[in-house]
């Protein structure tokens, strides 16, 4: 299990409507901060909710890792300017969570009520001068087994 690299381009991306740069470290962590991304289907599952709900919405994931002590995720996205970061965490950790409770089994057992993501999260703003180390961040974050970089 890697770092899931999706990054494209670093430089801010000029849209139709004008310049557009709202770069958000994000991470969520598993309610009571259970040990859950031990197991590959739900990290798979995770993922693929994540992926799915920003490809809907028009989020550019940066970066993305699963923690190294297995109950939370860090990612860096580029959040279109007409979501706010609340709208957008709603959105991730909703879909998300509904992809891994009904493909991953073993979630089930786990979160009682259909509750897979703690309440909160946390974030940060990504400036230029500061990319990079966020970047680096979250790559030495993730669990792996061996290279630290995960395909989607």
């Amino acid at each position: 299990m890697e770092s899931v690299n999706f990054t494209k381009n670093i430089e801010p991306q000029v849209k139709e409507l004008g310049y557009q740069y709202n770069h958000q470290h994000l991470v969520f962590v598993t309610k009571y901060r259970n040990k859950i991304f031990k197991y590959q289907e739900v990290i798979d599952a995770i993922r693929r909710g994540i992926v799915e709900m920003c490809e809907r919405l028009g989020i550019e994931i940066i970066e993305f890792s699963f923690g190294d002590i297995y109950d939370h995720v860090h990612m860096e996205v580029n959040i279109p300017n007409k979501y706010s970061v609340s709208q957008t965490v709603q959105a991730l950790k909703s879909h998300s969570a509904s992809v891994a409770l009904h493909e991953a089994p073993i979630t089930k057992s786990w979160f009682w009520g259909g509750n897979f993501w703690n309440g909160g999260y946390a974030n940060g703003s990504v400036g230029f001068a500061t990319e990079d180390v966020v970047r680096n961040y979250i790559k030495k974050q993730d669990i792996s087994t061996g290279q630290r970089r995960l395909t989607v």
